[in-house]
């Protein structure tokens, strides 16, 4: 598993797929409507993890992977599922992914900064634009820090 950790690290835009992976054969297109995208997207995941091993073609022209792998990227990266929005701890970093019907969009959250913003919103400070200031961030990246933050319920 030290693989998949490794790759959905390099990758985190296969979080979603490895979520939802259904534990018997499947059709990209069963999982694309499951996460309501393209089956072109559950064909690249399934393709990049053939590579990796972790998945295997059946003659049937289905997908089979191994056991456990949707528990253990759930629970290794600690993942949430907030109003189909994919929240993931990727070692340094939080991971925002959105899953639209025609892309994926990753958006890496520093650990330092989701931190400092915590501190400064128990202290007292909880306008987004206020902590902006305090820790010279850009308004953009302190309100995704507060996303991150409500999502995993560190703050209400």
């Amino acid at each position: 598993m030290k693989d998949l950790v490794r790759l959905v690290k390099a990758k985190p835009w296969l979080i979603p797929f490895l979520v939802n992976l259904p534990p018997e054969p499947f059709k990209p297109s069963d999982v694309a409507g499951l996460l309501g995208i393209k089956s072109d997207y559950v064909k690249h995941c399934a393709h990049v993890l053939r590579r990796a091993g972790l998945v295997k073609r059946t003659p049937e022209g289905k997908y089979l992977t191994k056991r456990g792998i949707s528990e253990f990227v759930a629970s290794e990266f600690k993942v949430v599922v907030r109003r189909g929005v994919y929240y993931a701890d990727v070692g340094g970093a939080y991971a925002v992914i959105h899953v639209r019907k025609k892309y994926v969009r990753v958006r890496l959250v520093s650990k330092n900064l989701v931190r400092e913003v915590l501190s400064h919103m128990r202290s007292g400070t909880t306008n987004v634009a206020e902590i902006a200031l305090k820790i010279g961030q850009p308004l953009k990246e302190v309100s995704w820090a507060v996303r991150v933050l409500r999502a995993y319920k560190l703050i209400g």
